[in-house]
């Protein structure tokens, strides 16, 4: 019983039909560093053929400036907001020691 003798598609003792299929499933690249590891490595198959790179972004330079500006808003804020917070816990700790 298993997977040695498991069908047509079965090419080692182990279950699956993809370039890793002689490896057991827990040394694997999807399982040792997470679901889609061989595209994030290696690259989607095929899209140097398709003549189009999925990782290209064609925002403009105004727009990414926009995007850049508002991200550092935001960290601005979180920035505040956290000093703020510094602030309480400093302030509840000097009425503590008295």
């Amino acid at each position: 019983m298993g997977w040695r003798y498991g069908g047509w598609r079965a090419r080692g003792p182990w279950p699956g039909n993809g370039p890793w299929a002689d490896l057991p499933p827990w040394e694997r690249p999807g399982w040792v560093y997470g679901p889609g590891y061989c595209w994030r490595a290696y690259g989607v198959p095929g899209w140097y053929y398709w003549g189009t790179n999925p990782t290209f972004d064609e925002r403009s330079a105004e727009e990414y400036k926009r995007l850049l500006e508002e991200e550092l808003k935001r960290l601005d804020d979180y920035k505040k907001s956290l000093e703020e917070e510094l602030a309480r816990v400093e302030a509840r700790l000097r009425e503590l020691k008295k």
